[in-house]
């Protein structure tokens, strides 16, 4: 073949670049790769187009470095007006000049391929000889060793004639060491074998029930672990419907979680979510469903299957499971009950609920009230002494962790206050 069939069969025009003929081959040789066509015969088109792709590019690459060879094109514009005999022979000879070339390249690069497999086939006989070698040298320490120490109450006679066995001069291969199972070496006496069995049961037994203790305390962790994630959740029961305007936006889920296609416990199941895992949940309209969407699923669970915000702000905040119902207006949600008969009277003008403590500068239990907006109150039982008060306020009280889970915010409203079986009043405001 010809440089001009080498274009031809690679579908390039005479003014191609490298990049032009790396694009064509690239796309015919993934069009006739033999792996590509299992019921077709592709591999001599396949090896023709790699043959062409050589000599094109080489031919591109030999091209900018002798500036005097050019490709002959045979068309209308660049031949000479003038026609005269000897113009067929001169194209026949530049077409011969022209073939000879191409098949002179052609040869060249298969003549480097040749040395180019010669040097690899050498390197790796080179490299199988030194790993001989290497396994020789490894075989011959393991059973010197072997020698050293399973026969060293045995005597210096026993250990020369195991030892004038082994002829070092032997040249063996592979095949051969792996198959050479007769070495002749003095057998190990029947004691030694049989404290060797002894040793090895005893060591095997002892893993297998270490593994077995492991494997069993790791899975009461486990389960320990797991049980007091959820304890708050079995504590607090849930209550449907309640705080529906924060459902919207993230929330996390309280176990093995299922994901539905439609709002119906008699629906397929998608998938399984895993325990304390954040979801977006972006619909709340179906009663006792959410729609969520979770990584690149979206589907609904159950809305008792999910806590509000975050579970990084749950275990920041201990504030984990369902959040109960809010308390009573001027209920004592501190575990210690005051008693004592000083007063104070609140005036309550703030629009949201919030929290009233009173932190003791002498060193009496501190209590709080919880305050519903807009409402006033009076307390009768607070102890004589000297406190500070300080308001929360926020929004979702949730009474796993006693406090509120969205935008709390505490500021001292009172300092040094002396409470002295007198009444005080106080205003809450914005």
């Amino acid at each position: 073949m010809s440089l001009l069939d080498d274009y031809h069969l690679l579908e390039l025009d005479s003014d191609a670049t490298e990049q032009d003929a790396k694009a064509s081959y690239r796309r015919l040789a993934r069009l006739y790769h033999p792996d590509k066509n299992p019921n077709i015969d592709t591999t001599e088109h396949f090896q023709r187009l790699q043959d062409a792709y050589q000599s094109v590019l080489s031919s591109m690459r030999q091209g900018a470095i002798v500036q005097d060879w050019h490709k002959y094109e045979f068309t209308a514009d660049k031949a000479n007006q003038t026609h005269s005999d000897n113009d067929d022979l001169q194209k026949a000879y530049i077409k011969e000049s022209q073939r000879a070339y191409d098949e002179m390249r052609r040869k060249a690069a298969s003549s480097e391929r040749a040395k180019e497999a010669a040097l690899r086939s050498a390197r790796s006989k080179i490299n199988e000889k030194n790993a001989k070698k290497v396994y020789e040298q490894a075989a011959k320490a393991n059973l010197n060793t072997f020698s050293n120490t399973a026969f060293a109450d045995e005597s210096d006679t026993q250990q020369t004639q195991t030892e004038s066995i082994i002829d070092p001069n032997i040249y063996r291969t592979f095949e051969q060491s792996f198959q050479q199972n007769d070495i002749k070496s003095e057998p190990v006496n029947e004691d030694t074998s049989s404290v060797f069995k002894k040793v090895f049961m005893s060591v095997s037994y002892l893993v297998v029930f270490a593994m077995g203790i492991y494997s069993t305390l790791y899975w009461q962790a486990s389960k320990a672990q797991q049980d007091n994630q959820f304890d708050v959740k079995k504590q607090i029961p849930f209550i449907a419907g309640l705080y529906p305007q924060f459902r919207l936006g993230t929330n996390y889920t309280f176990g093995l979680t299922g994901l539905f296609a439609t709002p119906d416990i008699q629906a397929q199941e998608m998938a399984s979510i895993a325990p304390l895992e954040d979801v977006q949940v972006t619909n709340n309209s179906k009663p006792g469903w959410l729609a969520i969407r979770y990584q690149d699923q979206a589907g609904w669970v159950k809305e008792s299957d999910l806590g509000f915000g975050s579970i990084d702000a749950a275990n920041q905040t201990t504030c984990l499971g369902n959040p109960g119902v809010a308390p009573a207006h001027g209920k004592l949600i501190s575990d210690v009950e005051p008693n004592g008969h000083s007063r104070l009277r609140l005036l309550n003008k703030l629009n949201s609920h919030s929290m009233l403590s009173f932190e003791s500068y002498d060193g009496l239990a501190p209590f709080t009230l919880y305050l519903r907006a807009g409402q006033s109150f009076a307390a009768n039982y607070i102890p004589r002494g000297r406190y500070r008060l300080v308001l929360h306020t926020g929004s979702l009280y949730h009474g796993a962790c006693k406090q509120f889970l969205f935008n709390q915010t505490s500021t001292i409203v009172m300092d040094q206050v002396d409470f002295a079986s007198t009444e005080l009043s106080l205003t809450l405001a914005l």
